[in-house]
């Protein structure tokens, strides 16, 4: 329900950041026609949960409140927050493709018939 916020709110800043950052007809066609459930809004709806609250206990009113307020006050810092996260997720989103160079294994353990592995992040 917060990604709907987050679209209804931050939907033409955040096409614009994505036509002018990533430049990709396709990923902006594909951010219009997903909305708020392509996984660039639920990224950007989880980071702005850790900027306006570390802990992340915020809900949904709490959020518009939020970003209201910061659009009303500094809509220049609020760009520069939204081309920030935009630019890190097609960062890592790049590099997935790889993924197993940025994820290694740290230690195995067995748990009944489930194998988990731990891993260590190097971005």
């Amino acid at each position: 329900m917060s990604n709907t916020v987050i679209w209804q709110l931050l939907a033409s800043q955040i096409l614009r950041a994505v036509d002018t950052l990533v430049n990709d007809p396709v990923e902006s066609a594909s951010l219009e026609k997903e909305r708020e459930r392509h996984p660039l809004v639920m990224y950007i709806e989880k980071e702005l949960k850790q900027v306006f609250r570390p802990e992340g206990g915020i809900d949904c009113p709490e959020l518009e409140a939020l970003i209201t307020d910061m659009m009303n006050c500094s809509p220049e810092k609020l760009n520069q927050l939204i081309n920030l996260l935009v630019k890190k997720y097609y960062k890592f989103k790049g590099k997935s493709q790889d993924i197993g160079r940025y994820f290694t294994p740290i230690r195995e353990r067995e748990s009944g018939l489930t194998k988990i592995r731990f891993y260590n992040v190097t971005l």
